[in-house]
This record gives C-alpha cells, sequence and structure tokens, in this order.
C-alpha cells in the first residue's frame, strides 16, 4: 500500500495515476476535498504536459508569474 498525504492537485493526481496498479490512501486534514480552498493549487501549463485536465469552473484565478519563497 502506498500512503499519500494530502488531497491537493499533486497529491490526487499521483494517488490517481498509481491507484492504476496499487493500492493508495490518501491522508487529508480537512474533512472534505477540495474544502476550505487554501492548497497553494498553483499549476502550470506544464500540467498540460501531464494530460491533466481542471475543469474551469474550479478555477478562482489566473496567473502570469508565481515566486515562491521557503522560509529555509
Amino acid at each position: 500500500m502506498i500512503a499519500i498525504i494530502g488531497a491537493g492537485p499533486s497529491g490526487s493526481y499521483l494517488a490517481s495515476l498509481l491507484a492504476k496498479e496499487k493500492e493508495v490512501i490518501i491522508f487529508e486534514e480537512h474533512p472534505g476535498v477540495g474544502n476550505p480552498v487554501q492548497c497553494t493549487g498553483i499549476l502550470s501549463g506544464a500540467s498540460n504536459a501531464l494530460k491533466i485536465k481542471i475543469p474551469e469552473e474550479i478555477i478562482v484565478n489566473k496567473v502570469k508569474n508565481v515566486e515562491l519563497i521557503s522560509p529555509d
């Protein structure tokens, strides 16, 4: 069994890929997936190469540039 921590965009997508061949369990701290909307949810144009189809109705905002700064 494979455990994935977090049901955000990356965790959910990875789980869907792995579940084709392995047993997968996802651990999520919130009671519902996608609620509240507070993960970064940043997906780039590279998501198209991964064949991720994102429904337009769940896109909150589109940005042209992103800069992420880690505390470390």
